[in-house]
């Protein structure tokens, strides 16, 4: 972990009343990456914060050995799947708090049947994945990718004129598939470029790698909505980014 000034230690928690104990799923490094010294320290600040010492993912099975007491817990990508095992374990669950997008994979109906409140980052991604959708936009319209691909294969002709013009984004008019976080954030950089905006919802045509949104200050705002989000539970106050059970059948 470097000079990160955390000692993981499994699963050892203070029971304290007037603070909630919270468990965080993520495994060391990639709550390295989440987490900077700034912002593990603000989650520690809300509670006592009891992190997972192994680089690997939890089993749910082990989760269910571990998850009672806590009121709680930070997933992220690899967490386990909250079976009825885990929620029959989970006696003082209250929050559950994911540092990544969908959590429609792991969270069950039960759990929002329960009360526990649920939150996630999706927010925190969007303006990377926004801007890579934009950079695709821009690659088309000039046909980079064409360019770049005859300048490889020695053709200095065939990379310039005769590909023809390419076109500028202003004025043209693109269509939006879906206008969730990701789709609205598009939406605000096309307009600023002055595109014409069409939007068609729910099914978010154009397959990449699950690596658009992956930013240093993605990664970095994830962990802060995280924070707040957990600071807002146990302030008595509303969630700014609560998934409910009927977000489930739209959600990615």
């Amino acid at each position: 972990m470097g000079d990160w000034p955390i000692e993981f230690s499994v699963f050892t928690k203070m029971n304290n009343p007037s603070r909630p104990d919270i468990l965080v799923l993520l495994r060391p490094s990639l709550y390295e990456i989440l987490f900077p010294p700034e912002t593990d320290r603000a989650l520690h600040d809300l509670g006592h914060v009891v992190l997972h010492d192994r680089e690997r993912d939890l089993t749910w099975q082990e989760l269910a050995a571990r998850i009672a007491g806590f009121d709680a817990v930070v997933t992220g990508w690899g967490s386990p799947t909250f079976t009825g095992e885990v929620l029959a374990a989970a006696d003082r669950l209250r929050l559950i708090a994911h540092s990544a997008g969908t959590v429609k994979a792991m969270l069950p109906p039960a759990v929002f049947e329960r009360g526990i409140a649920v939150t996630h980052a999706a927010s925190a991604i969007a303006p990377a994945v926004a801007e890579a959708s934009l950079m695709c936009c821009l690659l088309l319209l000039h046909q980079a990718h064409r360019r770049d691909r005859a300048l490889r294969a020695g053709d200095w002709e065939g990379a310039g004129e005769a590909l023809g013009l390419g076109q500028e984004l202003g004025g043209q008019r693109v269509g939006v598939i879906g206008a969730g976080y990701t789709g609205r954030c598009f939406m605000r950089l096309l307009r600023a470029l002055e595109a014409e905006v069409w939007v068609y919802d729910p099914y978010n045509v154009f397959i990449t790698p699950h690596t658009a949104g992956a930013t240093v200050q993605a990664r970095r705002r994830q962990s802060q909505a995280v924070v707040e989000e957990v600071r807002r539970f146990f302030a008595g106050q509303p969630l700014r980014w609560q998934v409910t059970a009927g977000m489930l059948e739209t959600m990615a």
